[in-house]
């Protein structure tokens, strides 16, 4: 029989190896006893009797504790035995990938969505920061099937640029957050900002009165935990709309509402205690 050259199995260096291999065929529904000849990093050489085997089946061989899918790429005879080139199946997806073929990465990369996801959601909490994660890391994937290292396992390499795509987008939020909350001025304290909230307008015992509660509200600012000091400049003091506000900070609006209250409720108490003494 003729042999199928796309895409070949390559110049890999392969290694002589011996035993018998099982071929689980998909379609039709067919076990075939072989013996393995060589093995390297994108698959397989195999003898067997089975005049059955077509270029381009899938099956799955089992040799030893091993189970993997493979793409049979090439079928020959010799004598009275059949010769076999047995691809891995995820590196026969990468080869048509790389060539072009949109169906063969989604037929790679569908195994895997939905542990991207869960890794990409594990780090940005915030759905629209997610898909916006998870589509980068996709496309990084296509752009550098070509790195791929054959015979290493595919799962962990898009796993891993996924993550890096979500710490980025994190690190991101974060950086712009700040900016949003320091404002073009690096002096644009929390107490300039609340200085300046203040009229200075009136008389020098109104603009007296004026300046201790500002450095009231600043105190009470500061005393604030994080999550929730950065909520309240952000909302109440800096007046972000509270929805850019969970954006940035990778929450969803319903935590950062709740947040946001708290906050209030803190600034409230805090105050209570100052004017009260």
């Amino acid at each position: 029989m003729a042999s199928w050259a796309m895409p070949a199995m390559g110049n890999d260096e392969r290694i002589p190896m011996s035993g018998t291999i099982t071929l689980v065929l998909e379609n039709p529904a067919l076990n075939i006893d072989g013996e393995l000849k060589d093995v390297s990093l994108s698959g397989f050489r195999v003898e067997h009797s089975c005049a059955w085997l077509q270029p381009c089946s899938v099956a799955r061989i089992r040799y030893a504790n091993l189970e993997k899918k493979v793409r049979v790429m090439w079928v020959r005879r010799l004598g009275d035995r059949i010769e076999t080139g047995l691809l891995h199946q995820e590196t026969y997806l990468i080869h048509r990938a790389i060539a072009g073929d949109g169906a063969a990465f989604s037929d790679l990369i569908a195994p895997y969505l939905r542990g991207l996801r869960r890794s990409i959601h594990s780090i940005l909490h915030n759905p629209a920061d997610a898909e916006e994660a998870m589509q980068e890391a996709l496309l990084k994937v296509t752009l550098h099937l070509d790195q791929f290292h054959f015979g290493s396992a595919c799962k962990p390499w898009p796993d891993r640029i996924a993550s890096r795509e979500a710490l980025k987008r994190l690190r991101w939020n974060r950086r712009h957050f700040h900016d949003l909350l320091q404002g073009e001025e690096e002096e644009d304290s929390d107490w300039k900002l609340i200085e300046r909230i203040a009229d200075r307008a009136g008389s020098p015992a109104d603009i007296l009165e004026r300046k201790e509660f500002a450095a009231a509200i600043t105190s009470a600012v500061r005393s604030l935990n994080d999550i929730y000091r950065q909520i309240f400049v952000a909302c109440d003091l800096r007046q972000i709309p509270v929805t850019e506000a969970a954006r940035v900070l990778g929450i969803n609006i319903d935590t950062a509402n709740t947040r946001l209250h708290r906050a209030r409720l803190l600034m409230r108490r805090h105050l209570q205690r100052t004017y009260t003494r």
